[in-house]
């Protein structure tokens, strides 16, 4: 039997044989929605079963290869004093061709969580892999929140410390957030800071799709976030390795909605109203609160609805984003209101003009010591995940706090 790699389309040929198939048991070569039936060889060779399977909520390949050798086969390899299989041991006309097949890399064919060593056992890592993701977004009453780290593919973020122009430089940035501790790094190509203009797709893809494939290379183990508007950026993320879409658009897009539910990924879905190069200009509600929570929990319940796992929603009620300075703290006040709906919740408020607002500091390079403050608040308050600049400093915070707290 033979699988070769080719850099042609692929192709699945079937070889023609004399057996009559009725009297034989068979192997099945699928592919995408294709099964081939081949009859299997006589019972005194292996039962040989190749099964090449697209899965798209794996973001890739899983090539799995299931040999099974009975009695005789085994006499005959003992026999010849051979502790090998081969093809040699097959007739020819057994012999299944995929020779057109292109494989993928390594880090395409299995995922961060793949590696965690949690397949199971019919070689379908999904209820485990989305559990293992779970576990790093639900934070327990007796843990830290986890800290994701912000990676901007970006020239114009608001905050200039989080820009890294280059793979390389991205790349380095990710590992120092990573070795300080870092559950998550979210990388984002679109600036939605209040006022940004959009970029094309492509120049989001062509931004950040680079450093996700090489984070994931070089860093099986970490949790990757997309941050990203757009379908068709969160679709190739995923497919590059990423585990979660973080919307801040909040899953207005259709399309949006089923990339999630076909991908089975982890997502937080984000409020904000209007745009970001206006939705500063007039943010006006009746209860900011109930309008902020109804909107996360409506949105939820549509996945939900289709099948995706509750554990893997994530809500953000959008600090800064289409909201003025007191609705700002309001919805900052009311994060128990967020966390009765059940689901697990993300604040990003690092460094951001709310803080500067409270402390009178304008430009965001001094805003750590109030971020801070924030990150003590949220702690208290159930939050689960921090998406913050400066991961080193939070993990010192945390530390610290949980000493004196035991």
């Amino acid at each position: 039997m033979t699988v070769r790699a080719t850099s042609e389309k692929s192709r699945l040929k079937k070889v023609d044989t004399p057996v009559e198939r009725s009297s034989l048991p068979v192997s099945t070569v699928s592919h995408q929605n294709t099964n081939i039936i081949v009859p299997s060889p006589p019972l005194k060779y292996a039962l040989l079963a190749i099964i090449l399977k697209i899965d798209a909520r794996s973001s890739g390949f899983n090539l799995v290869i299931n040999l099974v050798a009975n009695s005789m086969l085994a006499s005959d390899i003992e026999s010849r004093e051979s502790s090998a299989f081969s093809s040699e041991m097959l007739p020819s006309e057994f012999i299944i061709s995929l020779s057109d097949i292109e494989l993928p890399r390594r880090s395409q064919l299995i995922k961060s969580i793949e590696l965690d060593g949690l397949m199971s056992e019919n070689l379908t890592p999904q209820s485990n892999r989305g559990s293992a993701i779970s576990r790093r977004i639900n934070r327990k009453s007796d843990e830290n929140c986890f800290l994701m780290g912000i990676l901007n593919a970006t020239p114009d973020s608001f905050f200039s410390g989080s820009r890294s122009i280059g793979i390389e430089n991205a790349v380095h940035k990710a590992n120092l957030m990573i070795k300080q501790g870092a559950t998550w790094i979210d990388i984002g190509g679109e600036s939605t800071r209040p006022g940004a203009l959009p970029v094309t797709i492509d120049e989001e893809i062509n931004r950040v799709i680079p450093i996700v494939s090489k984070l994931r290379e070089t860093h099986p183990e970490i949790m990757i976030s997309i941050d990203t508007r757009n379908h068709q950026v969160a679709r190739r993320a995923l497919e590059s390795g990423a585990n979660m879409i973080n919307d801040v658009s909040g899953l207005r897009s259709d399309n949006m909605i089923d990339v999630v539910v076909e991908f089975g990924c982890a997502v937080c879905i984000m409020h904000m109203q209007g745009e970001p190069g206006s939705m500063q200009a007039n943010p006006s509600y009746d209860d900011v609160v109930e309008e902020v929570t109804n909107y996360l929990e409506n949105k939820a319940k549509v996945l939900i609805e289709k099948g995706h796992p509750r554990d893997l929603i994530i809500i953000d009620p959008g600090i800064g984003f289409g909201k003025n300075h007191e609705q700002n703290i309001i919805l900052m006040k009311s994060t128990k209101r967020l966390k009765e709906s059940g689901f697990a919740v993300l604040w990003g408020i690092s460094r951001k003009s709310v803080i500067g607002i409270i402390t009178d500091k304008k430009d965001a390079h001094d805003r750590l010591p109030g971020t801070l403050a924030t990150s003590a608040y949220a702690f208290t308050q159930g939050v689960d995940i921090l998406r913050v600049h400066d991961v080193d400093e939070h993990q010192d915070f945390f530390k610290v706090l949980r000493a004196l707290e035991n």
